[in-house]
């Protein structure tokens, strides 16, 4: 891995130890869908039909069903939010599928990005957890 891979891992390891630590309800069960993701990946990765790694883009559609449902049952803007950015890494999977010749590295690297993009979003969704009069007053 590269210092930049190590980095990343590092920060999503901080953001999801804090979310499950410091989040309410909706937050921790965020965290654990995430957590599954994040650690089930590497273990799933070697799954694949024709070059298409069909397990790990079955981790995404399960994350992105979780995080659709925790939207839709939530209070939590965040999680609105958390879901829409895990659809748009989903739907490259999509692309790849579509087209198996597209630039492979190109959508790993898009997919790292979103991820950044979730593990930000959680963060806020700690403030808003924390803070928010709405997320206060319940789960």
């Amino acid at each position: 891995m590269s210092p930049i891979q190590w980095a990343l891992t590092f920060i999503t390891y901080a953001v999801l130890c804090v979310l499950l630590w410091k989040g309410r309800a909706p937050e921790r069960l965020a965290g654990i869908a995430l957590l599954i993701a994040q650690m089930g990946t590497p273990l799933i990765a070697h799954i694949t039909v024709n070059g298409f790694r069909v397990g790990v883009a079955a981790l995404s559609l399960m994350l992105t069903t979780s995080l659709v449902l925790l939207a839709l049952t939530g209070r939590r803007w965040w999680l609105i939010a958390a879901a829409g950015v895990q659809l748009i890494a989903l739907a490259s999977w999509g692309y790849q599928l579509i087209d198996p010749y597209a630039q492979i590295w190109g959508a790993v690297s898009f997919r790292m990005v979103v991820w950044m993009e979730l593990m930000a979003l959680a963060v806020f969704g700690l403030f808003e957890a924390r803070m928010a009069p709405y997320a206060r007053r319940g789960a």
